[in-house]
């Protein structure tokens, strides 16, 4: 069956792989929502009791952009060393 490695034989780098760019960029964008929820539910209510040097939506969008980049951290540290333990993306071939 093509596709499919047989498992007796040792893994090796020619099997079908997703370019790291899209998968990585597929990992952010699924990981962005939740963090866009969690912003959007928990800030308000933590400084509801604050003084704030600039509006909540401006806050709310610099959080959310801060916890973008801490994703985008992850999700390329993730794509760049899960070949190196072996790890492959088998759900996400497409």
């Amino acid at each position: 069956m093509p596709g499919v490695m047989p498992l007796d034989e040792p893994m090796t780098n020619d099997v079908i792989q997703v370019p790291r760019l899209r998968l990585g960029l597929l990992l952010w964008a699924v990981g962005i929502p939740g963090v866009v929820a969690i912003t959007a539910t928990l800030l308000p209510n933590l400084l509801k009791r604050e003084t704030l040097p600039l509006p909540l939506w401006v806050v709310s969008l610099l959080s959310v952009g801060q916890n973008a980049v801490l994703v985008a951290l992850a999700v390329w540290a993730g794509v760049a060393l899960a070949p190196v333990v072996g790890f492959q993306p088998r759900p996400l071939e497409l």
